[in-house]
């Protein structure tokens, strides 16, 4: 009678652990997980939206324009044209949580075979193609890796001992650790230059967006924002950087002028934040709650092109964010029902 319970215990026990698992655990495994998230891509002018079952995290678009990242604790790819995910990471936890302030936490390389992240505060590089990963700094504080065009790993490094920050850079493979400049602020957004391999642009403090030479050790305070920053997008060609401020204002600013504009003022920009379309030099837009709304602004004309485009299934309340494929032909919502 005993072996007889012990063993409906046992089975018992077996169903309930089966039930509260996600997804099946594996390196780079096929799965179709259930989260209560969802990301939605669609075409630039609202077609063929499609709908993908996720968790939470910050949609990061890969440069074949055929696949993006999720990555909470572990890192998932998902082809948007097979709905396959793949499944890594699963063996060690990345630092995730700050991209519910709007920062991308990982960095992709240009050709797609390498992915910078951080774990407990130490520097990472993934080999895709491989399936393996090498920790390239210890005993600091880094965060916000993102790849330059040059393939070297540019991110922010918190300095204890003398309480300011630095801008980073590094060789995949942990070689040429380089200090490209101090800040007494805290470096959050990084973009390594597209169009010039030797700038890099920063914020920091939330506020202040600057510009670095390589080199030179100098950084330049471009802009300052009057609250903190939310979202950041930019064009292929850094000529234009977009910044939304708390769901209300849209800034933005254009390195070849060096002059900064407010756009979609209101009620256009109630509850709304803005990204630069990659290849074009247009702003879009969304709504916070209520149904999402994308809205195509032409930047010179300061007017909005086209209707608006209602994004169907983000009905219910919760924050949004979104990217675009490398050639702007396609956008990725990630639809956040439930935050914990």
């Amino acid at each position: 009678m005993t072996d007889y319970k012990y063993l409906i215990l046992v089975i018992l026990s077996a169903i309930i652990l089966n039930s509260c698992l996600f997804a099946p655990e594996g390196e780079g495994e096929e799965d179709v997980p259930t989260y209560t998230d969802s990301v939605i891509v669609m075409n630039i002018d609202g077609t063929e939206q499609e709908v993908f079952s996720c968790m939470r995290g910050y949609p990061v678009a890969m440069n074949d324009n055929k696949r993006f990242i999720v990555c909470n604790e572990d890192l998932l790819i998902w082809d948007m044209e097979t709905h396959n995910s793949t499944k890594y990471l699963t063996w060690i936890e990345v630092d995730y949580l700050k991209y519910l302030d709007g920062i991308e936490t990982i960095g992709v390389s240009y050709d797609d075979n390498y992915i910078a992240f951080t774990s407990d505060n130490s520097l990472y590089c993934f080999d895709l193609e491989n399936n393996e990963y090498e920790q390239i700094t210890s005993g600091s504080h880094d965060e916000f890796p993102k790849f330059g065009i040059d393939n070297r790993i540019y991110f922010s490094r918190k300095d204890n001992e003398n309480d300011n920050y630095m801008l980073m850079s590094i060789e995949k493979d942990g070689s040429d650790l380089q200090q490209i400049c101090l800040s007494e602020e805290m470096i959050t957004h990084i973009f390594p230059g597209q169009a010039d391999s030797s700038v890099v642009y920063f914020v920091s403090d939330r506020l202040h967006f600057n510009k670095v030479l390589i080199g030179t050790g100098i950084s330049t305070l471009l802009h300052e924002q009057p609250d903190e920053i939310s979202i950041i997008g930019r064009s292929n060609d850094d000529q234009y950087f977009s910044f939304s401020r708390g769901y209300q204002q849209n800034y933005l600013y254009d390195t070849v002028s060096e002059f900064t504009q407010i756009y979609l003022s209101s009620p256009l920009s109630n509850n709304t934040v803005s990204k630069i379309l990659p290849n074009q030099k247009i702003a879009l837009t969304k709504t916070r709650y209520g149904s999402a709304v994308l809205k195509q602004w032409s930047i010179d004309e300061d007017t909005q092109i086209g209707e608006d485009i209602i994004i169907e299934n983000t009905r219910e309340s919760g924050e949004r964010i979104f990217c675009f494929t490398p050639n702007g032909e396609k956008v990725i919502f990630i639809h956040i029902i439930r935050v914990n």
